[in-house]
């Protein structure tokens, strides 16, 4: 790997490094070594593409007025390789060592969360478990042949939420097409 690094100013750790940093890339080098520094909520997202689609109405005898909602249209699913491999992308780490952390983490939140414990990520959000259990009429009649299985909830950061409430929408116009890339026609919204 061969970088070329150029500071532009003294003040290099004081001031924002993206500023005063070129680092050019020779071959088919994907990353630098101060790629950390980038925040990845701070990336570019695409806008979320949906669909209208008629719903009826819930308990009612064929379905009364239909009405239209939006859906989001997932296209194919991301592969869990192609993750790792844009992970890796973004810093110093190689896709072995990706994988290695996750897998790690995996391990680490079925021990806490078996456990009963929220895993709070900081940025990222929390894992909380819960319990979906039967009512019963007193308290005396609940144990573990009422619980029906552990649930675990994720509660998005408010960082999170903040980046996730600028997203853009663009309607599509197509098929119902969820396993391929192609959605159909974009709309102007």
């Amino acid at each position: 790997m061969t970088y070329k690094i150029f500071t532009l100013n003294n003040n290099f750790f004081q001031n924002n490094a993206l500023e005063y940093l070129s680092v050019y890339k020779f071959r088919n080098i994907k990353r630098h070594p101060l790629s950390y520094m980038f925040n990845p909520l701070n990336l570019k997202t695409m806008s979320i593409q949906y669909k209208a689609i008629a719903k009826g109405r819930p308990g009612v005898v064929g379905g009364g007025d239909r009405k239209f909602y939006a859906q989001i249209v997932r296209g194919r699913p991301i592969q869990f390789r192609t993750f790792i491999e844009e992970i890796a992308d973004m810093n110093t780490l190689n896709t072995a060592d990706v994988y290695a952390v996750l897998e790690s983490f995996l391990q680490m939140s079925n021990k806490y969360l078996s456990q009963g414990k929220i895993i709070d990520m900081g940025q990222l959000g929390s894992f909380i478990p819960s319990l979906l259990s039967n009512a019963e009429e007193t308290s005396e009649d609940v144990d573990s042949n009422t619980i029906k299985r552990l649930k675990i909830n994720f509660r998005p950061s408010s960082l999170l939420k903040d980046k996730l409430s600028t997203v853009k929408y663009q309607k599509v116009n197509g098929n119902n097409n969820t396993a391929g890339d192609e959605v159909g026609t974009t709309l102007s919204s």
